[in-house]
């Protein structure tokens, strides 16, 4: 068995899989954008960051406020309102991913888990959000260096294998 996390721009997806590959459950938030790279583009904006800039970060993990809106629209004017009462960029921060690994887990909670979570998607570049996933999950989650690429490499294996046919 195998568990794939992927965090892409638009959507994030669960997937299950047994000894062969073979899919046995598949969960995706297809109702907003909440969790998603783009979530964190956002809200990156909203805090002055660039999204280039978020592995320079070397953040704890303890959280000490929480952002109560997985709207991206409601979760913008929180972070905006925490902004103005001097709460630090990096705490604000911290409380987006918690954010973001909440939902996942709820996601994660309607297939199997397995030890090792392979994560993948144009977020599993982001260290620190692995950190807070594996404080949560409490298992070890895989990132190979692929992992960007990880859907982008399976559709172009799939669609030569349909060629070769």
């Amino acid at each position: 068995m195998r568990t794939i996390l992927d965090i892409g721009g638009q959507d994030t997806k669960v997937i299950s899989l047994d000894e062969k590959g073979k899919v046995v459950k598949f969960e995706m938030n297809d109702r907003c954008s909440a969790g998603t790279g783009r979530f964190l583009e956002i809200m990156c904006k909203a805090l002055g960051f660039e999204i280039e800039e978020l592995n320079q970060l070397d953040l704890d993990d303890e959280v000490k406020i929480k952002i109560s809106s997985l709207c991206t629209v409601f979760a913008e004017s929180e972070v905006i309102s925490l902004i103005a009462q001097g709460v630090p960029r990096e705490e604000i921060l911290k409380s987006i991913y918690f954010a973001i690994v909440y939902k996942v887990v709820s996601m994660l909670k309607r297939i199997t888990v397995t030890e090792d979570l392979i994560f993948a998607g144009g977020c599993s570049s982001n260290k620190n959000l692995k950190k807070f996933l594996e404080k949560q999950l409490k298992i070890r989650v895989i990132t190979p260096e692929e992992s960007p690429f990880l859907g982008a490499i399976g559709a172009g294996i799939f669609g030569f294998s349909q060629v070769k046919r």
